[in-house]
């Protein structure tokens, strides 16, 4: 804007009373509420990024559950902490991350839901394998953000499960690299060369609907932070207790069960692009075929 401009819209402030101090950047913390507020995640702080011209908030959704939030017109409320002390607070006490568990029953909130649930299922299935260059894509882009902020300065690959006649790899082997990527090599566990995750559970498909692929796949299992068997679904990193995030937020804390979701997060949308499969508008539709036979079983 310009000097008169400004001068302008300075004046619609109520002069004499309001100070704007400066405008709101990227990187600023915000506490976001949705009301009725019914427990604390009610209200948590998000990291702000401004886009120009934009009339509208957006959030990952990922922190839809924890607000109770859908989008048929709620309406959210935003606040500017203006001390350094409330800064201070937002960052770590108020932090989406830090409110993975509900503090009455300790139960998740925050987790994955439909085209991620799709593209988990497809990447980790038994019969999918990648060449290297599509594993390396896939690795780079779930890390790439903790690239960015130097929390890790090199990324650790692994042997492809198939050498000959050309190299592939599993989309189990993808998980594998993010979790021992995500946990720092100067991770107290390191130090006191202590075992990594240890996990099992079932996943939320039953082992009957898996037919030939092997009823195995029902049963998820990570060693060390490897994972070796079982397909991922909603019961791994959707908001499930005692899934594969769940597990990982109870070894490694709030902060890194968050970046585990970021990159699962990012890694499915691209693998589900390459795919050619997602969820619309279409499947949410009732046909006039299916609509006919249900008009007539309820009569």
């Amino acid at each position: 804007m310009s000097a008169e401009q400004r001068d302008g819209l300075a004046k619609l402030l109520n002069v004499g009373r309001k100070i704007v101090y400066r405008h709101l950047k990227n990187g600023d913390p915000l506490l976001v509420n949705r009301q009725p507020t019914l427990h604390k995640p009610s209200i948590m702080a998000h990291r702000c990024r401004v886009l120009p011209k934009e009339q509208t908030i957006r959030m990952h959704y990922a922190n839809c559950n924890t607000y109770n939030a859908d989008f048929d017109g709620d309406e959210m409320n935003i606040h500017l902490p203006q001390s350094y002390q409330a800064h201070s607070e937002a960052y770590n006490l108020m932090a989406t991350h830090k409110q993975y568990c509900v503090p009455t029953s300790g139960k998740p909130l925050r987790g994955l839901i439909q085209d991620s649930v799709v593209s988990g299922v497809f990447l980790t299935s038994k019969d999918t394998f990648i060449t290297k260059e599509h594993y390396n894509q896939l690795v780079y882009i779930g890390l790439r953000e903790l690239i960015e902020m130097d929390k890790i300065e090199k990324i650790e690959t692994l042997p492809p499960t198939i050498f000959k006649p050309k190299p592939l790899y599993t989309g189990k082997q993808v998980i594998t690299t993010l979790l021992k990527n995500i946990v720092n090599k100067e991770h107290e566990y390191k130090a006191k060369k202590l075992t990594g995750m240890n996990a099992s559970f079932k996943s939320k498909l039953p082992a009957k609907e898996w037919g030939p692929i092997g009823k195995e796949e029902s049963e998820v299992l990570f060693r060390d932070n490897e994972h070796l068997r079982g397909t991922l679904d909603k019961s791994a990193f959707g908001a499930s207790d005692f899934g594969l995030v769940h597990a990982f937020h109870e070894v490694y804390g709030s902060e890194k069960a968050g970046e585990l979701l970021t990159s699962l997060a990012r890694v499915f949308t691209v693998f589900l692009q390459t795919h050619g499969m997602t969820c619309g508008l279409d499947d949410l539709m009732v046909d006039k075929e299916y609509n006919r036979e249900r008009r007539m079983a309820i009569e």
